[in-house]
């Protein structure tokens, strides 16, 4: 699961920025760095501390409490919070993302219902908003380091 911050006119950001010199393009490529790393921490300290109000079940010898919908998806094996990666994919570009198949699952629910939302990645990236937009506000304006 691939999660994105979009902002209009970001072909428009990137040229100014090129045209106001390599130090705030760097300081922009920072900006957008440290967000998609906090927001990968962010999420993962979702599935870290959501409330265990769910179900509870037994599986291999230990007793699993398990979030209710609409909290972020209880630890269990840890599986679900180790797979959350950062990745540059590009100069100001990065992507935080799953590889696991029932992520999406956890996060949306299923078609069946059988799997009720827990979110984790929305609310971390409505969190992150208005940080990344005073992260590239302050570049713009000269004052991020």
């Amino acid at each position: 699961m691939a999660t994105t911050i979009r902002l209009d006119g970001l072909a428009g950001l990137q040229s100014a920025l090129k045209s106001l010199g390599p130090e705030m393009e760097a300081a922009a490529e920072r900006a957008v760095n440290v967000t998609g790393l906090q927001l990968q921490e962010d999420i993962k300290k979702r599935y870290t501390n959501t409330p265990q109000t769910g179900k509870r079940y037994k599986r291999g010898g230990k007793i699993h409490i398990a979030s209710s919908p609409k909290n972020a998806p209880a630890v269990d094996t840890g599986r679900l919070r180790s797979s959350v990666l950062f990745r540059k994919a590009g100069k100001m570009s990065v992507v935080v993302l799953s590889r696991l198949k029932y992520a999406p699952w956890l996060e949306f629910g299923t078609f069946d219902r059988k799997i009720k939302p827990r979110p984790a990645w929305v609310p971390a990236v409505e969190a992150m908003r208005p940080k990344f937009i005073a992260r590239i506000t302050a570049v713009i304006a000269g004052t991020y380091k």
